[in-house]
């Protein structure tokens, strides 16, 4: 009674559980209940509840049995298990020690480590999943709301035609065993040879199940050692297999939290070393501008002043002509049948217009300038266009990193419409990306394989 009544207490403060239950081989009868409460810090506490060895109802130790399950089943907490949770605690619900309907927030970690492998481990570029075709029905894969509290990633699921060594299921509907995931996880082999066994034997030793009173001696002796070396046996199997289910799931969280990391550091940097490579371009644009505004302004102030120096320097000249044209008149004789009237009259100057161009460009001109220049440009690089569908979660930065992977020289890539447009620098490069670039670059499958680089 002490015993539940700390456990009571300490079970207030926990809210994650994995569950697992076994039933009789006998029998067929339901027989244990593992509950591991799991700890924020420090180790877990592993419950086995022997159903078939429950204290009499109405007494002080159902009733703290009771309190105890009604801790755990709160609506609050979340349940983790290998299959579906109500499946298992199915056939245990006539004890009325809990309800179904009060488990809420479940985790199916089969199905949660199924869709992990696959998105950890996609299918590899010469499985002949992609080349042979699917003879079979097709099978349609529904996974509940509620494994998505744990791992939301899209994986590429199983296919019968897969040929890839590192994908052991091949069929959308096989499960994995928790037996084949530790063991290719931790290399670890867990024991289920106590699977099909005598499970209501009692393996507490204060039941004092495992005393024979038909035997005598040594007989009796090695009899009692191997029975409780057996419940021994069983405890340990029953531990294990809910600390194995704990251990795969605080793994893949682990994995994933850690892969979608680094993949959003790489990506940060991508982005951040595109960024770079825009705020340059645009510097080295803006100081082409400038050069070529301010060469503009200087060409237009140097032939401003020459125009001028010429126009003064040839008024000064026709001004010396002028002042000498009197003493040129005073050599002629006019005759008798001139008159003074008939003598060529000096004709005047025509002064030069001055040269009134604006040599500031507006701040407008300039933008209107370098959106006509754009737009030639656009139109010169439209013919170096060549285009690639792509899938949904592709962005600029992965499909940049593949081209550069390809050796692609590209003056612009733009994602619309589920297509990846890619613009080239030249002629000379339209012909390679042709050659080199497959169609079906930017598809799901080869989304998974780049991800699953980094």
């Amino acid at each position: 009674v002490s015993t539940l009544e700390s456990l009571i207490a300490e079970l207030k403060l926990i809210h994650r559980y994995t569950i697992d239950t076994e039933t009789d081989f006998r029998s067929g009868e339901p027989a244990l209940i593992q509950i591991e409460a799991i700890k924020t810090s420090g180790k877990s506490i592993v419950l086995l509840i022997e159903t078939t060895h429950l204290p009499e109802p109405l007494t002080e130790a159902h009733e703290l049995i009771k309190q105890l399950f009604t801790i755990i089943f709160d609506p609050g907490n979340e349940f983790y298990s290998w299959g579906a949770i109500k499946d298992e605690l199915q056939s245990f619900v006539h004890l009325q020690l809990f309800r179904l309907c009060d488990i809420r927030q479940k985790v199916n970690v089969q199905q949660v480590f199924k869709q992990w492998y696959n998105w950890a481990h996609p299918h590899s570029a010469d499985c002949c999943r992609f080349s042979l075709p699917l003879q079979e029905e097709d099978v349609l894969i529904l996974n509940t709301p509620d494994d998505d509290l744990f791992f939301n990633q899209k994986s590429e699921p199983d296919h019968p035609n897969c040929s890839c060594p590192h994908r052991p299921y091949k069929n959308p509907t096989d499960q994995w065993s928790l037996q084949k995931a530790i063991a290719i996880i931790f290399g670890q082999f867990l024991e289920k040879s106590s699977t099909l066994s005598n499970w209501s034997c009692g393996r507490d030793s204060r039941l004092l199940t495992w005393m024979s009173a038909n035997l005598v001696g040594e007989r009796r002796t090695h009899y009692h050692n191997k029975q409780k070396q057996l419940r021994q046996t069983l405890i340990k199997y029953a531990v294990d297999d809910c600390l194995a289910v704990t251990l795969l799931l605080s793994y893949i969280r682990q994995d994933q939290e850690s892969k979608l990391n680094h993949r959003k550091i790489t990506m940060e940097i991508q982005d951040n070393h595109q960024q770079q490579q825009q705020q340059d371009e645009f510097n080295q644009q803006n100081i082409q501008e400038n050069l070529e505004n301010s060469t503009e302004f200087t060409q237009d102030q140097h032939q401003h002043e020459y125009n001028q120096y010429t126009m003064d320097e040839n008024l000064t000249d026709l001004a010396e002509q002028l002042n000498e044209q009197p003493a040129m008149y005073d050599n002629i004789t006019a005759s008798e049948d001139e008159s003074p009237t008939d003598m060529p009259e000096p004709q005047p100057v025509q002064q030069p217009r001055p040269h009134n161009r604006n040599t500031y460009r507006s701040a407008h001109a300039r933008h209107k300038r370098n959106r006509k220049r754009h737009r030639k440009q656009n139109q010169f690089r439209s013919q170096f266009n060549i285009q690639r569908s792509c899938y949904r979660t592709f962005n600029v930065s992965m499909i940049k990193s593949i081209l550069k992977d390809y050796g692609i020289p590209y003056a612009k890539v733009i994602i619309a419409g589920g297509n990846a447009t890619i613009t080239l620098k030249n002629q000379q490069q339209h012909q390679l990306p042709i050659r080199t670039l497959p169609h079906d670059v930017f598809d799901i499958r080869h989304h998974y394989k780049f991800i699953n680089i980094f």
